[in-house]
């Protein structure tokens, strides 16, 4: 978590980072003012059906029990909240930006995407969270937005990357940018500050493959720490004690106490 000189190296490797959605500034600018609810999130995300149909059924996913199913987009909005609706709008649109990648790719990517995503949201809970708990979710979802962008820039690396995400998708991400030489992490990191997200949002991306990076934080990175230790526990849920696991085991377990007993415990049954 300290000066990070790769990042200046990504921004000279030829990658075109996606411009930033304008709906998503009315979102944010919505979000933060004390004048603003639900009604006014719903009436923003409403010229958007896509965002609207994805933000329906994301929030009536196990990941947000309540009762019955919610169909109205106020009580959708009402009961994510805004961070998450912002999360999400967020998510939407950089998979609306992947022209030019494969979409079953980009699918895919999105797909594991928000189930790291709903994982660290949990995971974040049982630690007792809260007040990162949305953060780790926006994480969850736009984590991996580097990886989209740098299949643009390279498209006859997108044949071995699906490939090796078969087999295990943390190692088909490091295969890819060892291809590359490039770092979908840094480029992520990159994408979130241009989207204006949230500072423990964009330094979680940055370091979620760098365990050695997130270990003995400064106080202004704490937080984006454990959030990067969260989105650690969720792939270890997802994917299971991968290479990407055993890397990150020790550093989340000091950071935030999140051990294989801690995730064990989360997905079992009852």
């Amino acid at each position: 978590m300290r000066p990070d000189p790769l990042i200046e190296a990504v921004l000279k490797s030829g990658v075109t980072l996606p411009s930033p959605s304008p709906s998503i500034g009315r979102l944010q600018a919505a979000a933060a003012s004390d004048r603003s609810g639900p009604r006014d999130l719903a009436a923003i995300a409403s010229t958007d059906p896509v965002l609207v149909g994805l933000l329906t059924r994301i929030a009536n996913t196990p990941v947000f029990p309540h009762h019955g199913p919610l169909r109205s987009l106020v009580d959708v909005i009402a009961m994510l909240g805004g961070t998450k609706t912002i999360a999400i709008a967020v998510g939407a649109a950089l998979q609306g930006r992947a022209a030019g990648v494969d979409p079953k790719l980009a699918d895919a990517i999105w797909a594991r995407s928000v189930e790291v995503a709903g994982w660290a949201l949990r995971i974040a809970h049982r630690l007792r969270l809260s007040r990162l708990a949305d953060l780790a979710f926006m994480a969850g979802l736009v984590h991996d937005a580097g990886l989209c962008v740098m299949l643009r820039r390279y498209p006859a690396e997108a044949a071995g990357f699906r490939r090796a995400i078969a087999v295990d998708f943390d190692q088909g991400a490091s295969a890819l940018d060892l291809a590359t030489g490039g770092d979908h992490a840094a480029i992520g990191c990159l994408v979130a500050r241009n989207w204006k997200l949230p500072a423990p949002v964009a330094e979680a991306v940055r370091v979620h493959h760098a365990p050695a990076l997130a270990s003995s934080p400064p106080p202004e990175f704490a937080d984006a720490a454990v959030i990067a230790a969260c989105l650690a526990g969720a792939r270890r849920i997802v994917a299971g004690s991968t290479p990407d696991w055993q890397s990150w085991g020790e550093t989340a377990a000091a950071l935030a106490g999140i051990d294989d007993a801690l995730l064990d415990g989360l997905v079992a049954p009852g």
